[in-house]
C-alpha cells in the first residue's frame, strides 16, 4: 500500500465517468470539504490487514500533527504499477476505511473505486 498525504484547505470530487470495467458503485458521488486530510491511496498486490494497520498507523501520526476537521480516502492508482486487483482492492480500501475511522475523531470518507 502505498499513500500520499496531502493536508488541503479545501478538496472536492465528484464522479464522472467508469475509469475500470466494473468500477465500486458509488455511495458518494460528489464531495466538498475544508481543512481536509486527503489521502491519496495504491493498494499493491499481496496488501493485507498487516500493511492496513501500519496505513491506519501512519495516518494517525500525521492526524495528530495537522489536526484536520477530516480525512478523504481517494483510491489513487498512479502510485505503483503492482496494482492489487479492483475487487481484492476494494476490500482492502474498505477494510482501512472502517479502522482509521475507528482510530480517529472526525468524520472519515471514501470516495468510489474505479471512477474518474
Amino acid at each position: 500500500m502505498i499513500l500520499l498525504l496531502i493536508h488541503a484547505s479545501k478538496f472536492s470530487f465528484s464522479v464522472k465517468e467508469k475509469a475500470i470495467k466494473e468500477p465500486e458503485e458509488p455511495k458518494l458521488s460528489s464531495l466538498y470539504k475544508e481543512n481536509t486530510l486527503v489521502v491519496f491511496t495504491t493498494v499493491e498486490r499481496g496488501d493485507d490487514e498487516k500493511v492496513v494497520d501500519k496505513a491506519v498507523n501512519e495516518v494517525v501520526k500525521v492526524f495528530n500533527d495537522v489536526k484536520p476537521s477530516s480525512i478523504v480516502i481517494y483510491p489513487y492508482a498512479h502510485l505503483s504499477s503492482n496494482l492489487e486487483k479492483p475487487d481484492r482492492a476494494i476490500q482492502v480500501l474498505k477494510l482501512f476505511e472502517e479502522k482509521l475511522s475507528k482510530a480517529v475523531n472526525v468524520e472519515v470518507y471514501r470516495t468510489p473505486f474505479g471512477w474518474y
